[in-house]
């Protein structure tokens, strides 16, 4: 798959309804759709074309029509680094960075489903939502995450989505030069990071829904920060140490301490968010409510790795009920080979596809219940052997170093569940020196 285009589907696991009857069900699965290259690129002289993200979603509602046993767990944008001329692939668990060699990337989308011999045909929706921005003499400025959500809950109640809200996703979509938020394409699928001069970025809400009645629900969302040290050294100096943060588990034991307390709505899905680090004069800052950063030519930024929770207010609220207890469990691709000390040489991992065989194995094991699930792309370090998913703080690679970054599967749980036993699970891959 590596290297070719991918114009349709991601062929991984078999057809739904061409699984074998004697299997165990599988009880959660996934399937990428990506967008197909319409036109090839001149090297730097124009750009490959590919299909936008609501074509994407076209097809996503063709093969869902065909397999009317699909039930959507939840919805994830899901973006690859994009070769030039062969498109994405996404199965393919690596990333690399350099501050010399800033890809293209392409986004697709991750369709998360388990199989219901009871459900019936389901269609998905989406709607865009970007908060406003007015133009400034260094950029621009754009409203608050509340005053936008505050907004976005006035325009839903006017015009109620036509169906069930899944997902609400929050996405960091670069923006053009004009720095208006009319500007800005959240469907567009390639984009490239140039590294040059000053850029912009805008966080937009997806909100993916699953097409029936209107629902009339309020949309919602909490945010959980790691705590992180104050910086040492000037940020992209040598004398520069990464501040030490509070580790993943840490953030998540506080998201599950506010929803066990919470009653009269529905949490929808979790999200791993970056924001922006700042540092003045050595101390560092978070601010979530900020729906836009930027980042310098050959400068560090610094994100912090924060926990999203998102969910819904019904127009008529639930009678009070059992609370959600929230936990997680990180599905981690095995390393297969490490990196070498040749140029060029990289480390290489298990497919998405085969860490998604593992986190079958482990809820077969367990019996544990999905809340959601996503793609979490962490740093990869001595030579591939340390994949650091507990690290809340990240920084883009400068002065020409180089990065590798994987994508882990995270899946979000409702109650405590114990490790199952070696025996049950996948063997892991050996590394090969």
């Amino acid at each position: 798959m590596a290297g070719r285009d991918t114009s349709r589907a991601h062929r991984g696991h078999r057809s739904p309804d061409r699984s074998p009857g004697h299997q165990q069900t599988p009880p959660l699965l996934y399937r990428d759709f990506f967008p197909a290259r319409l036109k090839k690129g001149m090297g730097v002289v124009t750009k490959p074309v590919y299909e936008t993200f609501d074509v994407v979603m076209v097809r996503v509602n063709e093969w869902l029509n065909n397999y009317p046993n699909v039930k959507v767990k939840t919805c994830e944008s899901l973006e690859k680094r994009c070769h030039y001329s062969h498109g994405a692939d996404p199965n393919d668990s690596i990333r690399y960075e350099n501050d010399s060699t800033r890809p293209y990337m392409l986004r697709g989308f991750r369709l998360w489903y388990c199989l219901d011999q009871t459900s019936t045909k389901q269609q998905l929706g989406y709607l865009n939502w970007i908060p406003e921005g007015s133009k400034t003499m260094t950029g621009s400025d754009f409203e608050s995450l509340h005053s936008s959500l505050t907004k976005l809950n006035a325009y839903l109640k006017q015009r109620p989505l036509p169906g069930r809200i899944i997902t609400i996703e929050t996405q960091d979509i670069k923006h053009s030069d004009s720095f208006f938020s009319e500007g800005l394409q959240p469907d567009k699928s390639l984009w490239h990071d140039s590294g040059k001069g000053k850029r912009f970025f805008v966080f937009v809400m997806r909100i993916f829904y699953i097409v029936g009645p209107p629902q009339s629900e309020a949309v919602g969302v909490a945010d959980f920060t790691p705590r992180v040290d104050d910086v040492k050294g000037a940020v992209g100096s040598v004398f520069f140490t990464p501040p030490n943060s509070e580790p993943f588990h840490s953030v998540m034991s506080r998201a599950h301490a506010w929803i066990k307390n919470q009653q009269g709505f529905r949490i929808t899905n979790v999200q791993t968010i970056n924001i922006k680090v700042r540092s003045t004069s050595g101390r560092v800052s978070l601010d979530t409510q900020r729906t836009s950063y930027s980042e310098v030519s050959r400068g560090m930024t610094i994100f912090a790795r924060c926990v999203r929770v998102a969910y819904v207010i019904p127009q008529n609220p639930p009678p009070p009920s059992k609370p959600l207890l929230l936990t997680y469990k990180t599905i981690i691709p095995a390393l297969v080979k490490k990196q070498g000390s040749a140029a060029y040489s990289e480390p290489k991992f298990e497919t998405q596809q085969q860490a998604l065989g593992r986190a079958i194995a482990w809820l077969n094991a367990t019996g544990a219940t999905v809340l959601c699930a996503e793609t979490v792309d962490v740093k990869s370090s001595q030579h591939g052997k340390m994949v650091e998913d507990e690290n809340t703080v990240d920084y883009d690679p400068s002065q020409n170093l180089s990065v590798y970054y994987v994508g882990v599967l995270r899946l979000y749980l409702h109650g405590f569940y114990q490790e199952p036993p070696p025996e049950v699970l996948p063997v892991d891959r050996k590394s090969v020196v």
